[in-house]
């Protein structure tokens, strides 16, 4: 049996005993998963549980002290499986496999029901992340429906491309995915960029190429960037899989923003600013 296999099988375990009320008994079902980050963490949450019912039981702890104590044990394991090497578990698992949808759930993409520690019932959007220089990014466009944002023509194009967003619209889908996500920095994007070569610099040949090259999807990278056009305040669309524009949260001034762009034209990837009335696209980071 795979390892992946077995860690679902394990997992749903778990969750039948959690719904019958033995938490306790699912985290030390949990504490045998053969992988070994998995199975040092819930051991630690196992022992920890064990001695908060321990004290509760044996009235060291009142029932709010109790409640306080179970909730840091459960952020604890978001924390856990939010440091676990996130595109690892989708490689080897499969992107929708019950392991990663309790990964995608706990960094707080998408909509999950939880019982005791664990998603028992997840409803999408889900998206492949990827860690890149301690930060963690989304590796896919985001597509979730808000107010002032749009498919480029038609729906189809919203699941290969993602959603063009307002710069303001942008901001708030990725609060959307709640867990502490947001729309990055300028900072931020510059500082991805500089791990590849950075952003084009006029007067400097050939800068913003190799950024261009391995950002962009199928780059070595992995973060899968997309040339997905963008939509004028007219209603209007243009430059799909010509360039592609993305949002960061930094205000050029009232009415503009900053953007990266992915041209391919040149093959560079460039720095500037936007009206934030237009609709691009958008990556989320997670603090």
């Amino acid at each position: 049996m795979s390892q992946g296999k077995e860690t679902n099988e394990i997992i749903t375990q778990a969750e039948l005993l959690i719904a019958e009320g033995q938490t306790g008994e699912a985290l030390k079902l949990l504490s045998s998963i053969k992988n070994r980050i998995y199975r040092r963490k819930f051991l630690q949450l196992s022992n920890r549980f064990q001695r908060l019912s321990n004290q509760q039981r044996d009235g060291v702890l009142s029932t709010s002290e109790y409640n306080i104590e179970a909730a840091k044990i459960n952020k604890a394991l978001i924390t856990a499986l939010h440091n676990y090497e996130q595109a690892h578990i989708v490689n080897t698992l499969g992107s929708r496999s019950r392991s990663s949808l309790i990964l995608f759930a706990a960094l707080g993409i998408g909509t999950a029901t939880i019982v005791g520690f664990l998603v028992i019932k997840f409803t999408g959007p889900y998206y492949k992340t990827i860690e890149i220089a301690g930060k963690t990014w989304m590796a896919e466009n985001l597509d979730i429906d808000v107010d002032y944002s749009w498919c480029y023509n038609n729906d189809e194009n919203c699941k290969k491309y993602g959603r063009l967003y307002t710069w303001e619209a942008a901001n708030t889908a990725c609060k959307k995915l709640a867990g502490n996500w947001r729309l990055p920095t300028k900072e931020e994007w510059e500082a991805l960029a500089n791990l590849y070569g950075g952003v084009y610099t006029s007067g400097v040949k050939g800068s913003g190429k190799a950024a261009y090259k391995k950002l962009l999807v199928g780059g070595e990278s992995g973060f899968d960037a997309l040339l997905g056009g963008d939509r004028y305040p007219d209603g209007s669309f243009w430059a799909l899989d010509y360039n592609g524009y993305y949002w960061s949260s930094s205000a050029w001034d009232e009415d503009n923003a900053w953007h990266f762009f992915f041209g391919s034209h040149d093959q560079k990837l460039g720095l500037g600013n936007g009206r934030r009335s237009f609709g691009s696209s958008c990556r989320c980071v997670h603090d």
